[in-house]
């Protein structure tokens, strides 16, 4: 009772310390101060580099506008290798390659060249070059046998992994590929977990696999190939495959949470990412890719950062919506995604079909592939150096053209 009475005291003494040396310091205040008549504001220039970058992206946004329907639609689509006929047809945006078609460096080269030949804007050319059991350049000199995402991880240094994506990257330009959908952001800690068995995790450790993915881009964009990332927003622990069965994170919303902040901290230094097809029941009752809740999120971290499907052909996602691809790819545009993959060429057409079907009932939709246009442009522009300048000035010199 004492010590209370003691520690009660104290407390009041160490109080009226505070209260006095508080009345000490305190001044009249002042009345003289000026008050601004207009709100202030403070202007910070811009730097070159950011001036550049806006102009771009005007110009950009012109050439959206101002394309063909039909093109626009066409540079929304990726797909498998299509006959050259095709692309010069329909115009579309990019093609993924594995390693059944990339049989050495000549002929992968030439196959490419003739794919651009007929393109009005140039085409991405895509692989994905995770390493380890997913190696698409198997057949090239050096890359019979090339580390798996779990082996980067344990056990390489900075330097190491820089030279690697370098090298990688350096030979994938050498062929005309210019798009590694890699490396893989899921943050899996159970050894069960798909990512784990084949061995495409960095690691469970989010502080360490964010400083190893950053030196990766390094060395991918250094070697002159755009990344896109994998799979938003994190594949975690889920054990089965989500392109053969509908899959559920049944794991705590925190976990799904650090590993889409792994996407949110470093969305200014990749270039696109590749959408799960994992059903995140805590946020949303569809599937990730169909989302866009979940895809607006990083579209608050950075508004031109490309944002792919994957395979829409899937049989999961087929299950889902009995069979029906035009109702597959209605979902995949309305939830903001500018790239539909589909590893079958011939299908692409209904996804081709079914975006102008929603253009034609509801023409305000064009604005939103007008956005995904002028993603993909900025994205090209950085493979294809004065793309956007090129494209802007065939615009304008079409418009000053008087008519016959």
């Amino acid at each position: 009772m004492i010590m209370k009475k003691c520690s009660v005291c104290f407390l009041l003494f160490i109080a009226s310390l505070t209260i006095n040396c508080t009345k000490q310091v305190i001044k009249p205040a002042a009345t003289d101060i000026p008050h601004p008549v207009e709100p202030l504001v403070i202007n910070i220039p811009k730097t070159a580099d950011e001036e550049a970058r806006e102009k771009q992206k005007e110009k950009a946004i012109e050439i959206a506008r101002n394309l063909p329907l039909n093109i626009k639609i066409g540079q929304m689509i990726t797909c498998y290798p299509p006959s050259f006929e095709f692309v010069k047809k329909y115009q579309i945006g990019g093609v993924i390659l594995n390693q059944n078609f990339i049989r050495d460096l000549a002929s992968t080269a030439q196959m490419i060249e003739n794919y651009n030949k007929d393109a009005i804007i140039p085409l991405f050319f895509a692989i994905d070059q995770e390493g380890g059991k997913v190696n698409r350049l198997k057949h090239i000199e050096g890359y019979k046998k090339t580390p798996s995402a779990k082996e980067l991880g344990k056990s390489y240094s900075k330097k190491e992994l820089l030279a690697y994506a370098y090298r990688t990257a350096a030979t994938m330009r050498n062929m005309g590929i210019n798009v590694n959908l890699a490396p893989s952001l899921d943050i899996s800690s159970s050894e069960n977990a798909l990512m784990n068995v084949q061995e495409r995790s960095l690691g469970s450790n989010l502080i360490t696999v964010k400083k190893q993915t950053e030196t990766l881009i390094d060395g991918y964009r250094a070697g002159g190939v755009l990344c896109f990332a994998k799979h938003y927003p994190g594949y975690g622990d889920v054990r089965i495959n989500s392109d053969v069965t509908v899959a559920h994170y049944n794991f705590p919303a925190i976990r799904m949470i650090e590993n889409l902040n792994l996407f949110l901290a470093l969305s200014h230094k990749i270039d696109g990412i590749i959408m799960s097809s994992v059903i995140y029941t805590d946020f949303d009752s569809v599937p990730a890719l169909f989302s866009k809740s979940i895809i607006d999120l990083i579209r608050f971290s950075n508004p031109d950062i490309l944002v792919m499907t994957d395979d829409l052909y899937a049989p999961a996602l087929r299950i889902l919506e009995n069979e029906d691809l035009s109702v597959i790819a209605a979902k995949t545009f309305y939830a903001g995604n500018d790239i539909l993959l589909i590893l079958w060429d011939i299908k692409a057409l209904i996804l081709m079909d079914a975006i102008e079907k929603i253009i034609t009932a509801h023409p305000e939709m064009e604005e939103q592939v007008n956005h995904s246009v002028t993603r993909i442009l900025l994205a090209k522009n950085r493979i294809y150096p004065g793309l956007i300048d090129t494209l802007y000035a065939s615009l304008k010199t079409t418009d000053e053209t008087p008519p016959e």
